[in-house]
């Protein structure tokens, strides 16, 4: 009899996430079970004994076709005249032995090259030219900068890099599997070089290999993520399809240990939906790993403040996949292969970033395979979810037989190797528990920014909201420049806030005013504040929400563009400014928008007197200067200009988003949209309109609510906001709405 006493859940043996050779680092699928070193010693094993192979065939081909060479001399001298069919004979006998000497050579020149960091070839096109150059061109400075505090050895590893990177970019119809084994050799002996340069300090190789990782995967970006010689494509659709066909998957049934109906843990769950989905946004695959972890650590959060105690392992996996069903990530499958392809192989091999990974890359898999065993159901009942006739929250279609989840069932319970999920053995492994005692974990106090049912009476909670704004200098400097901050509270501007502020969510000062002295490349990010204020009497403090972001930008460059304006409206003007450092004596400058010039003037700024939506676009300059009588250029980094209607077209969607309903539900319309004015108080006028008939008066809401539908409000809907002071008014899309029968 086992000792272990069975759970409902979702597990996974600590060897479904190990690598298979037992080598105690974490595997991956799509190496088949085994970690990145682990790989590349079979695969390598395995390339040596096919090029083996072709070698052996070449040479028999060659022995073969050099005997029928010699052969048809040796009838050439015994006949003294040859006809014409016998000389084309011979010839293509020649011929022959040529094409094996070829194939021979061919076999030893690839050989040679899959061992070779860098190749020269003489290809014209390139996928680094297909990248704007202005990404590309910040890259390069920003791996500059940091090179140049390693002095000589930064200059070898920039020509290494930057040579590997041309080589690659040079070669034609490069495979998926080609490339990523290509970068992933290339970071193998670049780290046995560093390792060799820098003895005992492991800590610098590490960084220099991230730096690594990120100049040439941000060179190589539209190369390496989602190549058209992979299938990835197809199945990130797949697996988008399948995540929104199983939007019935509750908490329960999962087995994930939430109280979703807690503030705090319900934030927890928003902030960790928002960060694996921003990982899509992330192009260097050390970033979209942090993406992961944040995601991770705020899962841990929820569960530990669901269930009062400190989380464990048990309970992550439940929880993670049901944060990716519930969020449906963008492009997961992509980003997924990316990091596996492309990522320092040490990051996933050991450590909560490959920790988490592994677990992620589990999820999928579970959630590619889910079945009605998976989450305790009857085939009944799975197939009725799934085909959208019933729902864990709502009557099944009428007719329809529903069993009861909860009635026992019979027959054995089959263990399948291929769900790659089973139980989990009681004793992790330490390298787990490690992980999750290193976690720093937010506090289970309610959140400031939760204003709902439990919190709401609570006088220290408000609806004040603190505001970040640059009161010296510009958003956009250049490193070595200065920049300060202010954090206010608009709504309540009496003496007494306590500010906080943080940069990219880091606590870094207490201050009302942050000031960035000499700033360093480093300090670019966002940027927010909060507040808080203390009386003496009740409700004794106050809390200022968290500001929207100020993002800093800081360059290292030469030449950069910015505009002075903190927010672009249509109708509104723009000044751009070819800035360049320490201010020389401009000759001339240049000015570009997507990568097209559009004019050349001898003055730094280029003037927008009446902006317009065709106006957006990404814009950079490049100057032209005088410095001790020595004439210089340079060019800035592109600077994305984005132009705001000053009403935005609103969008209608249904809360919550389900275009067929049964008779009976009650339906809820939003149409979001937005003022974007130096005017405050604007009011804006909402209209709902059913097929060309307008529902009801016009409203201030942005909410309309059709209670108890029946059939006849089948239809196609729209809204229109209309802003009277501004005489503008702009039509959502249609959203068409099915209501079902029972």
């Amino acid at each position: 009899m086992s000792s272990r006493t069975d759970r409902r859940g979702i597990y996974v043996d600590q060897a479904a996430l190990l690598c298979r050779k037992g080598c105690s680092f974490y595997g991956n699928s799509t190496w088949g079970g085994l970690c990145s070193q682990c790989w590349r010693e079979e695969n390598h094993k395995s390339r040596a004994k096919q090029i083996e192979e072709d070698l052996a065939l070449a040479k028999r081909l060659q022995r073969e076709e050099e005997a029928a060479y010699a052969n048809s001399n040796q009838g050439e001298n015994s006949s003294a005249r040859q006809s014409k069919p016998e000389e084309k004979k011979n010839s293509h006998k020649s011929h022959t032995v040529q094409t094996g000497k070829k194939f021979l050579q061919t076999i030893a020149k690839t050989t040679l090259g899959r061992d070779a960091n860098v190749s020269s070839q003489a290809a014209p096109t390139t996928s680094v030219n297909q990248q704007p150059v202005a990404e590309s061109d910040q890259a390069t400075r920003q791996f500059i900068d940091y090179l140049k505090t390693l002095q000589k050895p930064g200059r070898d590893i920039f020509k290494q890099c930057h040579s590997f990177c041309h080589s690659v970019a040079y070669k034609k119809d490069l495979s998926a599997e080609d490339l990523s084994e290509s970068v992933q050799d290339f970071y193998q002996n670049l780290s046995e070089r560093l390792h060799n340069l820098y003895k005992g300090s492991p800590d610098r190789v590490e960084e220099v290999m991230d730096e690594v990782e990120k100049y040439l995967t941000l060179q190589l970006y539209e190369k390496a993520f989602c190549p058209e010689s992979a299938d990835d494509e197809r199945k990130d659709l797949t697996i988008q399809k399948r995540i929104r066909a199983l939007h019935w998957v509750t908490v329960q049934m999962l087995g994930a240990p939430l109280k979703e109906e807690s503030p705090v843990v319900s934030d927890s769950l928003d902030k960790a939906i928002t960060d694996i989905i921003e990982m899509d946004s992330k192009r260097v695959p050390r970033d979209k790993l942090a993406y992961v972890t944040r995601c991770s650590k705020h899962i841990f959060n929820a569960i530990k403040c669901s269930k009062r105690l400190a989380a464990s392992a048990d309970d992550f996996l439940p929880t993670l996949i049901y944060v990716v069903l519930r969020a449906n990530p963008p492009r997961l499958q992509s980003n997924i292969q990316y990091i596996t392809r492309f990522c320092n192989p040490k990051r996933l091999m050991s450590g909560e970033d490959g920790y988490y990974f592994t677990n992620l890359c589990c999820a999928m898999a579970f959630i590619e395979k889910l079945d009605a065993q998976s989450l305790n159901l009857s085939p009944e009942e799975f197939e009725l979810y799934m085909s959208d006739q019933a729902s864990p929250d709502r009557p099944q279609a009428r007719g329809v037989s529903l069993p009861s989840s909860s009635a026992p069932r019979t027959g054995p319970k089959v263990d399948r190797p291929e769900n790659d999920l089973i139980d989990w053995r009681d004793g992790a492994e330490a390298s787990v528990q490690d992980v999750l005692e290193g976690l720093h974990l937010d506090s289970c106090a309610p959140s400031t920014s939760a204003i709902d049912s439990d919190n709401v009476d609570n006088p220290s909670q408000t609806h004040f909201k603190a505001k970040a704004t640059v009161i010296s200098g510009n958003p956009n400097i250049f490193s070595g420049e200065d920049v300060q901050l202010d954090c206010i509270v608009p709504d309540e501007p009496s003496p007494g806030w306590i500010f906080q502020w943080f940069h990219n969510d880091v606590p870094i000062s207490a201050n009302k005013v942050y000031h960035i002295k000499n700033a360093r490349i480093q300090q670019s990010g966002d940027y927010t504040c909060q507040g808080r204020k203390l009386f003496k009497i009740w409700p004794y403090t106050r809390i200022a929400n968290l500001s929207d972001p100020v993002k800093i930008h800081i360059d290292g460059g030469w030449v950069l563009l910015r505009t002075a304006s903190e927010s672009l409206i249509t109708e509104g003007p723009m000044t751009l400014t070819c800035h360049i450092r320490d201010d020389p004596l401009l000759v001339n400058a240049i000015f570009y928008k997507d990568g097209i010039k559009i004019k050349t003037q001898n003055s730094n700024d280029l003037v927008f007197p009446s902006l317009s939506t065709e106006d957006n676009g990404i814009y950079s300059c490049t100057a032209t200067w005088v410095k001790n009588l020595i004439y210089q250029s340079a060019q800035s980094l592109a600077f994305p200009v984005t132009v705001l209607e000053r009403l935005e077209t609103p969008r209608l969607v249904l809360v919550p988003d389900q275009d067929q309903v049964r008779i009976g539900t009650n339906v809820v319309f939003r149409c979001i949209t937005k003022v974007n004015d130096k005017e405050q108080g604007l009011t804006v006028e909402y209209y709902y309109i059913k097929d060309d008939n307008r529902l009801a008066p016009a409203s201030t809401t942005d909410t309309f609510i059709i209670s108890r539908v029946n059939e006849e409000d089948t239809g196609n809907y729209v809204c229109k906001v209309y802003v009277r002071a501004l005489k503008i008014e702009r039509w959502s899309n249609v959203l068409q709405l099915t209501v079902l029968p029972f």
